[in-house]
């Protein structure tokens, strides 16, 4: 199944180029496995410092309804730090259930319409700290934004 991936701009100039790609990704494979293959096709931006990105996985159409503007639906997957302190990659699952789960059938199951992954910039240069994800495991959005993130 063709999937979009896409991902914030994370530094001046960086928006300068569109990052949305199509990648051809197996419906059958799990969430994981499929977050995993992103990870190794999907090229993030390199910054100085420690950079948080939040995956999610959306479905539908920003609409306007009456005077407001509805997102799509949305499901964060997990937590990605970019160097971690060692020179790697800390993944943190934030939908760990989900990681088992077959793509195609999360996806549907979340809603109509196109389909994207999307890597949401979150940490200016910081690792997010764990005061931070007790919040969002509380039921607070990591960016501050009110999206519908569960």
């Amino acid at each position: 199944m063709l999937l979009t991936v896409n991902r914030d701009s994370a530094c001046m100039g960086d928006d300068v180029h569109d990052h949305a790609v199509e990648l051809d990704v197996d419906g059958a494979s799990s969430v994981g496995a499929v977050v995993a293959d992103l990870l190794g096709r999907y090229r993030l931006a390199c910054v100085a410092g420690e950079v948080a990105w939040r995956i999610e996985l959306r479905s539908g159409r920003y609409e306007v309804v009456g005077d407001q503007l509805r997102a799509p639906e949305r499901l964060d997957l997990a937590l990605l730090h970019v160097p971690d302190r060692d020179g790697g990659q800390t993944f943190i699952p934030l939908a760990p259930h989900l990681l088992d789960e077959p793509f195609g059938d999360t996806l549907r199951a979340l809603g109509e319409g196109p389909a994207w992954v999307h890597f949401t910039y979150i940490s200016d240069g910081a690792r997010v700290r764990e005061t931070e994800l007790a919040r969002y495991r509380a039921g607070q959005d990591l960016s501050g934004d009110t999206g519908n993130g569960r």
